[in-house]
């Protein structure tokens, strides 16, 4: 069983990477106001804004654990989520997340989110239970856990449930109960070989039937009047569902952001479509939402905003939503100061020239403001 520390590393990265979302002024005001006023969810917000320094709040991880346990007390299980995560990296990292790295703690919280429902927290209480980590290990418990957060479409679950049963991991063998999980996620596996033709019968028949009791997360109703502006905090909680291989959740969430105009969403949701990830392939979908990404990063590209020009030079270069076109894909990389790399030979040298001089041209003609830096 794997136990995939490395998205834990991922997940702080993560949190690093820029977003294109509106940053209103008044909305730690608005929000501050309502969690003094004991609003778990406006508390757990306050917890993200001082966590990751937005919404114009200088990063204080102290302040941000303060919101956050504020709402996990309450009974927030998404704020119980987090405060796992902090105890079980603490300060295992050069920055830290405002405490020190606890197991037992660590635990303790993930327990209580799981308990509410939280996929993602059911699934590492599961490995919890399978290494030790703050609690006696114990493998039954494990995959109680860890079959509860694949019940419920967690995609990373379900292929690690495949595994175990595949390999008589922590389990008895069962190759048809492998095969069910991994046919829920759609992961590769060889187990329909080891299956007569009526096990794997019956074993399709349990996956139509998880599949019509649990359906694709739907399109998001009509919007009536302009649609609310895209946070930054929706755009990053959409992220996390995507890195941690939620992608049920991750397609849920882009959708609802995507039908609200955000460039990323509509890119990402498409690209989800694209690779059968969350929701059964469908290139025609697929399409719909990159020329839709397309429309949206264009002209926010062509003003200057560089987080778009680097999106838009790699739909170019991998031709999602429109041509290929490496000569094009070079220019939004350049004009973004993206360090991206095109494929060893994709232009000849005097095509890079001219890319090269166009995209001079372009700095020339639109100077970024003295002020502006990247983060």
């Amino acid at each position: 069983m794997l136990t995939r520390l490395i998205i834990l590393l991922s997940l702080l990265v993560f949190f690093a990477l820029p977003v294109w979302a509106t940053e209103d002024p008044t909305y730690f005001q608005e929000e501050k106001k309502k969690a003094e006023a004991g609003d778990a969810e406006a508390q757990r917000h306050l917890g993200q804004m001082y966590e990751w320094g937005i919404y114009g709040v200088k990063q204080d991880r102290a302040e941000s654990m303060k919101w956050f346990r504020k709402a996990a007390e309450q009974g927030n299980a998404r704020a119980q989520g987090h405060l796992g995560f902090a105890y079980f990296v603490g300060d295992a990292f050069s920055e830290g997340l405002g405490v020190k790295r606890d197991e037992v703690e660590a635990f303790k919280w993930y327990h209580m989110a799981a308990e509410q429902g939280d996929a993602g927290d059911q699934r590492q209480i599961g490995n919890m239970y399978f290494e030790g980590w703050g609690v006696k290990k114990d493998d039954a418990e494990g995959v109680k856990w860890l079959r509860k957060a694949a019940d419920q479409g967690y995609w990373l679950a379900q292929q690690e449930a495949g595994e175990l049963y595949a390999k008589g991991e922590k389990v008895k063998q069962d190759y048809a109960e492998a095969y069910y999980w991994y046919s829920l996620c759609d992961a590769k596996n060889d187990t329909a070989k080891h299956l007569t033709p009526e096990q794997k019968a019956a074993a399709d028949k349990r996956v139509a039937e998880w599949e019509k009791m649990h359906p694709a997360p739907a399109a998001a109703p009509p919007v009536y009047g302009p649609p609310a502006p895209v946070t930054e905090i929706e755009i990053i909680e959409a992220r996390l569902a995507h890195t941690n291989e939620d992608y049920r959740t991750a397609v849920r969430l882009f959708r609802l952001l995507a039908e609200r105009g955000s460039g990323e969403a509509q890119l990402q949701l498409g690209e989800l479509y694209r690779y059968g990830q969350g929701v059964k392939k469908d290139d025609e979908e697929a399409s719909k939402w990159l020329h839709r990404a397309f429309q949206t990063l264009r002209p926010l590209a062509e003003q200057g905003d560089w987080h778009a020009q680097g999106e838009l030079g790699e739909m170019y270069e991998k031709g999602e939503g429109v041509k290929q076109d490496y000569a094009e894909a070079l220019f939004w990389y350049d004009v973004g100061n993206c360090e991206c790399e095109l494929p060893k030979g994709a232009l000849t040298s005097e095509q890079e020239a001219a890319v090269d001089k166009r995209a001079a041209a372009w700095k020339l003609a639109h100077p970024a403001p003295a002020t502006a830096e990247k983060e």
